[in-house]
């Protein structure tokens, strides 16, 4: 940060395509897999991140 005279904005724009830049956190899944493949819930992620996730509704009645 020194470097950038402690800018964060500028620390970001000046090193593109790093991990550091805006959507570096979104990555195609076959790249996450390599780091998240042993973790428990992995296959629920993938499936979630690929088909998208699905939050069922149910009707409510009055009394609630």
């Amino acid at each position: 940060m020194k470097k950038y005279n402690y800018d964060l904005e500028r620390a970001i724009v000046e090193q593109p395509n790093t991990i550091i830049s805006y959507g570096s956190e979104v990555r195609p899944i076959h790249q996450l897999e390599v780091l998240l493949h042993h973790h428990p819930n992995f296959a629920r992620f993938s499936h979630n991140m690929t088909h998208g996730i699905s939050y069922p509704i149910k009707e409510l009645d009055e009394d609630m």
